[in-house]
């Protein structure tokens, strides 16, 4: 019979040793067995070659308290830097979603007979309008789709023309214009105004309008491009902060991988 040949192996739970005869196992041979320290089922095998010397035991890679300690150290700021950049991320995507969205329609503006009313008279005797105008433009009016106020003051000042400012206005500018003219022309009527300062009442109206409409396109045309710029950085921005997401997740698989190849039991003595 054969000599006993008692070799060790480590659990693979516990680190203790467990010590049984080598002759019982072919070389190589590896059998699942209680554990008989933390009684938790491990893998024994045979390390003994043919020539029936015990081959070297094989290093386990274990975790040292530094490297676990670096391990939680790591993935801590890991975790939580990704959920702000996430937050980051999708409030960054809401911007650049907002910035994409269809402009409100330009506002036209509305001028009051107070803004263009002009200074009062030196001579309180200068005499009022000569006459009184009797309305003759209702064919026009219908005809050309203006104002009965407005055709009725072209009407009485043969030579006055809007044509100048009108010109500048596509058809849903020209219909408010002459909307908000009629509500000036009204208005300065109402105060007895002679030919000559009605004419320079609807002339600063019309001058004040097209300014302000300038302005306001102007204005928007500035809002559009600041618009487009911001879509820019933001669109980087976004860009990056995926970018920096996909990094740090990349980490924390890795750390996960490299903490589970690790076994972070304690040496225990047999």
């Amino acid at each position: 019979m054969k000599q006993p040949n008692y070799i060790t192996c480590s659990c693979q739970n516990c680190n203790g040793h467990i010590k049984f005869d080598a002759n019982e196992m072919r070389a190589g041979e590896t059998r699942r067995v209680e554990c008989p320290h933390c009684h938790l089922e491990t893998i024994i095998f045979n390390k003994s070659n043919e020539s029936g010397k015990v081959a070297p035991p094989e290093k386990i890679l274990k975790s040292s308290k530094i490297e676990l300690f670096l391990f939680e150290l790591t993935r801590f700021p890991t975790v939580a830097g990704a959920v702000l950049v996430l937050l980051a991320f999708v409030v960054t995507a809401v911007l650049v979603v907002q910035t994409r969205l269809p402009e409100k329609p330009p506002k036209l503006p509305i001028i009051s007979y107070e803004m263009v009313a002009p200074a009062p008279a030196i001579t309180p005797n200068v005499p009022s309008n000569e006459g009184v105008f009797i309305p003759q433009g209702a064919k026009i009016a219908s005809k050309n789709m203006f104002p009965q106020p407005v055709v009725d003051f072209l009407l009485k000042h043969q030579g006055f023309t809007l044509k100048e400012w009108l010109n500048h206005l596509n058809p849903e500018q020209k219909q408010a214009f002459l909307k908000n003219l009629a509500a000036v022309i009204v208005t300065a009527n109402s105060q007895n105004l002679n030919g000559e300062r009605i004419e320079q009442v609807v002339k600063d109206f019309a001058e004040l309008w097209i300014t302000m409409l300038s302005d306001d396109v102007a204005a928007r045309a500035k809002d559009a491009i600041d618009k487009q710029v911001r879509f820019s950085q933001l669109t980087t921005e976004a860009f990056g902060l995926f970018i920096s997401l996909m990094t740090l997740c990349l980490i924390l698989v890795l750390l996960a991988i490299e903490r589970n190849t690790r076994t972070n039991a304690k040496p225990r003595e047999s």
